[in-house]
């Protein structure tokens, strides 16, 4: 789901992550973004929504599949339930890496090919 564009929309992010029933998701930050104030303001929304929120800390430019297997790696004993990409492409991409691999499972090199992913 991608949240409206506009002045003031960041501020609703928690509000929607709630209405959407997250209890805990793992920010995926743009690394140009990291140390801004939308980044600490993404996370305030959140928390102050209820939303736990962990942030995945080694997003990259152009994410490999190494950088997604770091992510799994992090992501997977945090129990969450959600991902949220914050910037541009890179953050999108890593969000959809870690989420395919969280979902069916697995590592990166045994999905060469095509048909073998199962959700």
């Amino acid at each position: 789901m991608k949240l409206s564009e506009g002045a003031g929309t960041l501020s609703r992010l928690g509000e929607v992550a709630a209405g959407l029933h997250f209890r805990r998701t793992l920010l995926v930050v743009d690394p140009g973004l990291r140390g801004w104030e939308i980044h600490t303001r993404a996370a305030a929304s959140l928390v102050d929504a209820g939303v736990a929120v962990d942030t995945f800390p080694d997003s990259e430019p152009n994410p490999d599949s190494a950088t997604i297997e770091r992510g799994r790696a992090f992501a997977a004993p945090l129990g969450i339930d959600s991902i949220i990409a914050l910037g541009g492409g890179s953050a999108l991409d890593t969000a959809k890496g870690l989420n395919f691999l969280l979902t069916n499972g697995g590592r990166m090199h045994g999905y060469r090919g095509y048909g073998k992913a199962r959700r």
